[in-house]
């Protein structure tokens, strides 16, 4: 049993949605809660110093109605362990699923990760690629443009999407395939907007919901939780808005 369970949330917003939407039906209930398919992987990995060090991953492909399965892969190793992990990853691939239904954009939700933190575990590059690669064999044959498309998360980076990228398109016939993850380099065929787009997006979506609320944002206080990605950007773009 997983405490504080993320999963159990993520069901508990579909379930409250479907009552606000009148839909009783069971089946169709269980349907839009639970993930399509959810794959955990072992990733064997020979460290620096010699020793074989087996990594938790995983890819949860929650719906895929409205297209192929979106989100992003993390590393991370929180606190209530890989059962806690697990389950964080199903919840994050039915938000994705939802998030993406709401701005319409026409993809499912996904989300993957590895049960590693490089920054704590001061793990090296060359131990951080192999990690990499491992995970991409074991998950190429669930991915691809048309199957489902991961994209950076917490401590990856456009370098891992990379990575990603080259191990599938390896193991496709040396076939370059660009289409398989997003985050990529620019050089690689990235986007121009893909670092600031998240924190962009959250400062549109501020100022949109202050003109709802008749909040004046000039001289307004903003809080930040973290100075990554996201917030580093929207804390930039709320100050010029």
């Amino acid at each position: 049993m997983v405490k504080n369970d993320p999963f159990a949330n993520a069901t508990k917003q579909v379930n409250d949605a479907c009552d606000l939407l009148g839909i009783k039906d069971k089946g169709l209930r269980e349907y839009l809660a639970m993930p399509n398919k959810v794959l955990r992987v072992k990733i064997p990995v020979t460290m620096d110093n010699g020793k074989l060090r087996i990594f938790t991953g995983f890819r949860s492909q929650h719906n895929n109605d409205r297209g192929p399965y979106k989100g992003g892969i993390r590393y991370f190793n929180p606190e209530g362990g890989v059962e806690y992990m697990e389950r964080e990853v199903m919840a994050l691939s039915s938000w994705m699923t939802w998030k993406c239904a709401i701005v319409d954009i026409p993809l499912g939700g996904g989300k993957g990760g590895i049960y590693v933190n490089p920054k704590t575990e001061k793990i090296s590059d060359a131990e951080l690629e192999k990690i990499t690669r491992g995970f991409a064999y074991k998950i190429s044959e669930i991915i691809g443009p048309a199957k489902d498309i991961p994209a950076p998360d917490v401590y990856t980076t456009g370098k891992e999407m990379t990575q990603i990228m080259d191990t599938f398109s390896k193991l496709n016939g040396n076939q370059y395939s660009p289409g398989v993850i997003t985050g990529k380099p620019i050089s690689m065929g990235g986007s121009l907007a893909r670092n600031v787009a998240t924190g962009l997006g959250a400062a549109y979506t501020i100022r949109e919901a202050a003109k709802v609320l008749k909040l004046n944002l000039k001289g307004a206080k903003v809080v930040l939780q973290g100075f990554g990605n996201a917030s580093t950007f929207a804390g930039e773009y709320l100050e010029k808005m």
